[in-house]
Protein backbone atom coordinates (compact mmCIF):
# COMPACT_ATOMS: atom_id res chain seq x y z
CA UNK A 1 0.00 0.00 0.00
CA UNK A 2 1.45 3.19 -0.86
CA UNK A 3 1.74 6.10 1.66
CA UNK A 4 0.89 9.58 0.84
CA UNK A 5 2.04 12.57 2.44
CA UNK A 6 0.48 15.85 3.43
CA UNK A 7 2.21 19.33 1.73
CA UNK A 8 4.31 20.82 4.36
CA UNK A 9 2.79 22.82 6.56
CA UNK A 10 5.07 25.75 6.10
CA UNK A 11 4.04 29.17 6.93
CA UNK A 12 3.65 32.22 4.51
CA UNK A 13 4.02 34.86 7.24
CA UNK A 14 7.19 36.68 7.29
CA UNK A 15 8.79 36.93 10.24
CA UNK A 16 9.09 40.76 11.85
CA UNK A 17 12.45 41.69 13.58
CA UNK A 18 12.47 43.95 16.36
CA UNK A 19 13.53 47.56 15.56
CA UNK A 20 12.43 49.21 18.96
CA UNK A 21 12.39 48.19 22.28
CA UNK A 22 10.39 51.06 24.87
CA UNK A 23 10.03 50.89 28.87
CA UNK A 24 7.22 52.73 30.50
CA UNK A 25 6.68 54.26 33.38
CA UNK A 26 6.15 51.69 36.27
CA UNK A 27 2.61 52.55 37.56
CA UNK A 28 1.99 49.28 38.80
CA UNK A 29 0.21 48.05 34.92
CA UNK A 30 1.11 44.61 34.14
CA UNK A 31 3.31 45.94 30.97
CA UNK A 32 6.46 47.78 30.99
CA UNK A 33 8.60 47.07 28.01
CA UNK A 34 7.33 46.79 24.44
CA UNK A 35 9.15 45.27 21.26
CA UNK A 36 8.34 46.68 18.39
CA UNK A 37 8.52 46.25 14.45
CA UNK A 38 9.87 48.69 12.27
CA UNK A 39 6.09 49.65 11.08
CA UNK A 40 4.79 50.27 14.89
CA UNK A 41 3.65 46.19 15.35
CA UNK A 42 3.82 45.27 19.32
CA UNK A 43 5.69 42.04 18.45
CA UNK A 44 6.13 41.38 22.44
CA UNK A 45 4.41 42.89 25.56
CA UNK A 46 6.30 42.12 28.98
CA UNK A 47 6.18 41.46 31.22
CA UNK A 48 2.08 40.63 31.10
CA UNK A 49 -0.46 41.27 28.35
CA UNK A 50 0.47 40.02 25.47
CA UNK A 51 -2.55 39.10 24.47
CA UNK A 52 -3.90 42.69 25.19
CA UNK A 53 -1.39 44.50 23.54
CA UNK A 54 0.61 42.09 20.83
CA UNK A 55 -0.42 42.75 17.19
CA UNK A 56 -1.82 46.53 18.06
CA UNK A 57 0.66 49.57 16.16
CA UNK A 58 2.24 51.84 17.42
CA UNK A 59 2.21 55.11 16.00
CA UNK A 60 5.32 56.76 14.59
CA UNK A 61 7.65 54.67 16.55
CA UNK A 62 10.78 56.40 14.69
CA UNK A 63 9.57 59.00 16.51
CA UNK A 64 9.22 58.35 20.29
CA UNK A 65 11.61 59.69 22.58
CA UNK A 66 12.04 59.43 26.86
CA UNK A 67 9.13 61.08 28.19
CA UNK A 68 6.78 61.01 25.12
CA UNK A 69 3.37 59.10 25.62
CA UNK A 70 2.78 56.57 23.00
CA UNK A 71 -0.37 56.41 20.78
CA UNK A 72 -1.75 53.45 18.99
CA UNK A 73 -4.17 52.12 16.45
CA UNK A 74 -6.97 50.44 18.50
CA UNK A 75 -9.14 49.19 15.75
CA UNK A 76 -8.95 52.26 13.97
CA UNK A 77 -9.29 54.81 16.78
CA UNK A 78 -6.42 56.23 18.68
CA UNK A 79 -5.90 55.31 22.22
CA UNK A 80 -2.70 57.33 23.87
CA UNK A 81 -1.01 54.99 26.63
CA UNK A 82 -1.16 57.04 29.82
CA UNK A 83 2.68 56.29 31.16
CA UNK A 84 5.15 58.34 29.90
CA UNK A 85 8.28 56.14 28.40
CA UNK A 86 11.56 55.72 30.42
CA UNK A 87 13.40 54.00 27.51
CA UNK A 88 13.24 54.23 23.57
CA UNK A 89 15.89 51.90 22.27
CA UNK A 90 16.24 51.53 18.18
CA UNK A 91 17.77 48.18 17.56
Amino acid sequence: MAQTTSPSAESTETTKSVAFIIEFEDHGQDFLRWHLAADGEVLVCEPFQQGVWGQKFVLNPSDLRVGDLVTIDLFGDPLTIRYPLTDVQAK
